[in-house]
C-alpha cells in the first residue's frame, strides 16, 4: 500500500484534499475506500485515563494485570467502571476496577464523554499561519486554497517545534550531508 501512494503521489501536495486523492486512486482498477475525520471525531483518551483510569495494575483478585498478555478486552454499559480482560479466549474474564481500591465514587457515560476534546479546529502559532499566508501571497500555494488557510485559528500558547537534526552544520565541513531520502521540488 506504502509504495502505490509514493508511485502516485507525484506532485505537490498542499491539502488534505490532495492527500485523499491520493491515497483513492494509489490502486487501480479497485480503489481504496478512504474514510475522512473531522477533528472532534477523534477522542482524547489521555484526559479520560488522568481523571478516571485511577487502577490499571491489580484486578478485583488482587491478582497483577499482565498488560501485553491480554488477549481479550471487554467494555460493559452497565459496569463503565469496570474494564473486563482474559489471557486467552477460553478462560473466563476477570475484572478490573478502573477507580481502585479507595475511590468508590460512580462515574457515569455523561462524565466520560464531556471529558473529550473540544469541537473546534487546533490552532496554530502566528508565525506559522504567516508563513502559510505568504506562500498564499506568493501564489506557491493554489489559489482555491487561500480562504482555508485564512480561516486557520492561531494561539499564542501553540509553540511550533522543529525536530533535532540529523546531522550538525560546521563551517568546516564543504560537502552536503544527506538527512532525507526524499527530495522537495519547489
Amino acid at each position: 500500500m506504502h509504495s502505490s501512494i509514493e508511485s502516485e503521489k507525484k506532485n505537490l501536495v498542499f491539502s488534505m484534499i490532495d492527500w485523499v486523492s491520493i491515497f483513492r486512486n494509489a490502486r487501480r482498477g479497485r480503489p481504496y475506500i478512504v474514510k475522512q475525520f473531522k477533528h472532534n471525531e477523534f477522542l482524547n483518551f489521555q484526559l479520560l485515563a488522568k481523571s478516571v483510569l485511577k487502577n490499571r495494575t491489580k484486578d478485583t483478585n488482587g491478582s497483577r494485570v499482565n498488560w501485553l498478555k491480554v488477549k481479550r478486552f471487554q467494555y460493559r454499559q452497565e459496569d463503565l467502571t469496570c474494564i473486563y480482560y482474559s489471557y486467552d479466549y477460553s478462560r473466563p474474564l476477570e475484572r478490573l476496577d478502573i477507580r481502585g481500591a479507595l475511590q468508590r465514587s460512580s462515574v457515569d457515560g455523561e462524565t466520560i464523554w464531556e471529558l473529550q476534546s473540544a469541537l473546534h479546529s487546533l490552532p496554530i502559532s502566528k508565525e506559522k499561519k504567516a508563513d502559510l499566508l505568504k506562500l498564499c501571497k506568493e501564489m506557491v500555494i493554489p489559489d482555491e486554497l487561500h480562504g482555508w488557510f485564512n480561516n486557520l485559528p492561531t494561539s499564542i500558547q501553540t509553540n511550533d517545534t522543529v525536530p533535532e537534526p540529523a546531522v550538525s552544520d560546521s563551517e568546516d565541513d564543504d560537502e552536503y550531508h544527506v538527512i532525507t531520502s526524499r527530495v522537495i521540488k519547489w
